[in-house]
């Protein structure tokens, strides 16, 4: 079922991380430019240029330029946005940036106009923005010295402590995207997330924030997962029974997915059919079909693992209360605008290595304390690799899979896993960077990072859920019901649990 307001959006299947959007229709150029030059008040005779710079997950960035005869002509960013979530999402982004900005020293694009509504000459609904200098981290990491990177951690640390102490000093105390109040005072509301909005999710009847707390919030977003996976099963089964019934010849596959599948109705029946699905050690999915050359095979693997989603999704969800109990905020969970997406494409820096903006704050919210105890991203990965690399024990690169790497990365003609392998040292010692520092500033950090563990551990765990291998959340699952709460980051870079 499309959802209203989505016109321009699809979403396809994604074999690693699950339903992905599309854009059904490309954004007007001549619109862009149209927009710039009235919100920019440009005059008649100046030139203004629109060029594809990039695209993320949810929306596609322009590069404007206005050649105005000055020596340093100004340069915009146009960020079109797919309406994954019409409104909420542009509105929640800007909202935020413009928060940050008049709330913390973060360098973030200055939002110039806006609209979220696709009722314009572009066709979708856009950001106009200052372009902010630098490129991403991603580019330069490898440029910067070790110095260079510690002084880039500390940074960072310092950008998410301001993040800390604004949200504490307006009083956060629910989860959700900063909004205006009646009162025109800002406040979470309603959740914009991926969880919340992935393919039919937006069409599902459930709470949407602000949450209260941490147990309203994953039992709404597990309650959106647990129907995404049983309207799936269900689509996929009543498609081969449909087929059987066209077919007088009758295909197995559709009875072997169909018998005696019922939704877990309840804490009994949701523990036997996830311990079933868990069904060893390692939490394995349904083997694929090798070499099956129609459709029933496929339909029948699809099905098997909607079920076992299902499954997991349900042990989940009555696993809620064992790690977040309802009673534990009655009057509200303080909560920090976070931006958890702090990966080194998100991160511009000057040939320094000093950080020039914090880019996509599109699906940031308030969110409760033990989620900020995490890593940022750019330093999640590889495990910990204690021992530096020496490059003259490593090949020549790999020229065959050059057809998969970023042309503008230099590999110096060394193999791919030598950078991969001193990326992940780097990681190592700027995790320890990162964690001294956490402890100047916050003398029980030792103590919050072990009183959050688990809640960080179920919320990744029950992610997982959704993208390509069930492997680690079923391990992780495994060892809760045997009385166990493991780290579930080393469960998922731990090669053995493949």
């Amino acid at each position: 079922m499309s959802h209203p307001g989505r016109d321009g959006c699809a979403w396809e299947d994604d074999d690693i991380w699950g339903p992905k959007p599309v854009w059904k229709r490309e954004p007007s150029i001549k619109g862009i430019e149209d927009v710039c030059r009235h919100k920019l008040d440009l005059p008649c005779d100046a030139l203004c240029t629109v060029s594809f710079l990039a695209q993320g997950a949810f929306a596609k960035v322009y590069a404007v330029e206005v050649h105005d005869g000055l020596p340093f002509p100004p340069s915009y960013i146009m960020r079109v946005i797919l309406p994954v979530d019409p409104h909420h999402k542009t509105k929640a982004e800007v909202t935020t940036m413009r928060w940050v900005r008049d709330n913390t020293n973060v360098p973030v694009p200055e939002v110039i106009a806006f609209d979220d509504s696709n009722d314009n000459e572009i066709g979708f609904e856009w950001v106009l923005m200052e372009r902010m200098p630098g490129r991403p981290l991603y580019y330069q990491w490898r440029k910067l010295s070790m110095a260079q990177k510690t002084a880039l951690v500390e940074r960072v640390i310092d950008f998410q402590e301001q993040l800390r102490t604004a949200s504490t000093r307006h009083g956060f105390q629910t989860i959700g995207n900063l909004a205006p109040s009646p009162e025109s005072v800002l406040t979470p509301g309603r959740i914009v997330d991926i969880a919340f909005f992935q393919a039919d999710r937006l069409n599902y009847d459930v709470p949407r924030g602000p949450f209260a707390t941490s147990y309203d919030w994953l039992s709404a977003m597990l309650e959106a997962q647990r129907q995404h996976y049983w309207e799936t099963y269900n689509t996929i089964t009543d498609k081969c029974d449909s087929q059987t019934y066209e077919d007088d010849s009758e295909k197995d596959g559709s009875d072997v997915v169909r018998a005696g599948k019922e939704e877990p109705r309840n804490d009994k029946e949701a523990d036997h059919a996830a311990e079933s699905a868990v069904s060893d050690e390692k939490g394995s999915a349904p083997e694929e079909p090798e070499g099956a050359e129609d459709d029933d095979d496929d339909d029948e693997y699809d099905a098997a693992m909607a079920w076992q989603r299902l499954c997991y999704t349900q042990k989940f969800i009555h696993l809620i209360p064992k790690f977040f109990g309802p009673a534990a905020h009655q009057n509200g969970e303080p909560t920090i605008v976070w931006h958890n997406d702090l990966h080194d494409r998100n991160i511009l820096v000057n040939d320094q290595g000093e950080i020039t903006a914090i880019l996509d704050w599109e699906c940031v919210s308030c969110r409760p304390f033990w989620t900020t105890t995490q890593y940022p991203d750019f330093l999640k990965g590889k495990p910990w690799l204690k021992d530096k690399p020496k490059r003259e024990g490593y090949g020549a690169y790999e020229i065959e899979f050059a057809q998969y790497d970023d042309p503008d990365l230099d590999f110096e003609g060394v193999s791919r896993i030598y950078w991969e392998n001193m990326m992940a040292y780097e990681r190592t010692q700027l995790r320890e960077v990162y964690t001294a520092r956490m402890r100047q500033l916050h003398p029980n950090w030792d103590e919050m990072m072990e009183d959050s563990l688990p809640k960080v551990s179920f919320y990744n765990a029950a992610l997982q859920v959704n993208h390509w291998t069930l492997q680690p959340s079923g391990t992780w699952l495994v060892a809760v019901v045997s009385g166990e709460t493991p780290d579930f980051e080393e469960i998922l870079w731990n090669p053995e649990t493949y």
